[in-house]
């Protein structure tokens, strides 16, 4: 479903010489998803790319609240399929990130003193407007689109480009839900040659 946003790219794999007195170690390196710097570009876009093999993205507008990567990624998701992105930001966000949303073409609605609160009016607005909600989070009645982003961030546990043969072991950071479906999506792929998934959670 990604290979049809016109962005999206293999991520490459570097391989690091004498790390940790291992003898052979490759980094998949998520920082240039998309020209966002993070691996949450996966993820609304995701969800827009389905909706364009669906035929509804044209023209149609995704509004979301973010305090970080996942109001981009919406924004580069709506541009690619000919969608409109609203960005809500609460006022603690910091200007620099909403003039990386406008220039992104999303538009910045700054409201509320919290996330919740710019969340909220994200959803007042997508009621109100007939817009398609695009949250990574979720709640009681609002379960798909969120579990859909998950799906979109699972890529991340794809293969790399400038490698053919799968690991001994696999290691993920999980600093958030998305990366645990990511982790899941590597067991998958590289199965036979990992034998199984096990969870060793540190820091």
């Amino acid at each position: 479903m990604l290979g049809r946003c016109p962005f999206h790219e293999v991520t490459p794999l570097s391989r690091l010489s004498g790390f940790a007195g291992a003898g052979e170690v490759w980094v998949k390196d998520e920082r240039f998803r998309m020209g966002l710097g993070s691996f949450k570009a996966l993820g609304a876009a995701y969800v827009i790319a389905r909706d364009h093999g669906e035929g509804v993205s044209k023209g149609r507008v995704y509004v979301t609240a973010s305090a970080g990567n996942h109001g981009l990624s919406v924004a580069a998701g709506a541009a690619a399929f000919e969608a409109k992105a609203v960005i809500y930001l609460s006022d603690s966000v910091p200007e620099e990130f909403a003039q990386r949303l406008r220039l992104s073409g999303a538009e910045v609605v700054r409201e509320g003193a919290t996330y919740e609160d710019s969340m909220a009016a994200a959803a007042r607005a997508a009621e109100a407007n007939g817009w398609a909600l695009l949250s990574d989070s979720s709640w009681p009645g609002y379960v798909e689109r969120p579990y859909r982003v998950m799906e979109g961030v699972s890529g991340t546990g794809g293969r790399g480009g400038g490698r053919d043969r799968d690991p001994a072991d696999a290691y993920l950071p999980a600093s958030r839900g998305g990366w645990w479906v990511g982790r899941g999506g590597l067991c998958c792929v590289f199965s036979q040659g990992l034998g199984g998934c096990t969870t060793d959670c540190r820091g």
